[in-house]
């Protein structure tokens, strides 16, 4: 993955939602630069928009989100049993922001698999999964 992406000069400006409340953007909590899925993602091509947040989780609103230039949304929520219809409404709960260009060009991910959420001997299928992420985002903005 790292091959794949070392010519990138660009990152992709992200949120890394590990928690929030389904079908509402209330109880937002973030992972920060000092995490497993942070690292991951900076890997993969990827940038962290609340770098300046020097703990793990933190807790942000919907202002607080405003304010940023996130261009994609990752949500990682072990156990959302999640068929198409219910996927498309935990996507529309961030209509919201609407203008904000994560939401605008409909980048988000709601990552439901447990081995996201649990660092072990899998984070290659993580760092996978971002490096395709990215690349779609790319492709789709060319």
């Amino acid at each position: 993955v790292t091959n794949r992406v070392a010519n990138q000069t660009d990152p992709v400006s992200a949120i890394l939602v590990v928690g929030r409340d389904r079908g509402a953007l209330s109880n937002i909590t973030l992972a920060g630069t000092d995490t497993y899925l942070n690292e991951i993602w900076q890997l993969c091509g990827g940038e962290n928009a609340f770098p300046e947040v020097a703990i793990k989780y933190f807790s942000v609103n919907e202002e607080d989100l405003l304010k940023k230039n996130i261009e994609m949304i990752l949500e990682f929520h072990p156990g959302w049993q999640l068929d198409p219809a219910a996927y498309r409404v935990e996507e529309r709960a961030w209509n919201f922001l609407g203008p904000m260009k994560a939401v605008v060009t409909n980048q988000i991910y709601i990552f439901n698999d447990r081995f996201f959420v649990v660092p072990g001997p899998r984070i290659t299928k993580i760092a996978v999964a971002f490096e395709k992420v990215i690349h779609n985002f790319r492709s789709a903005d060319q």
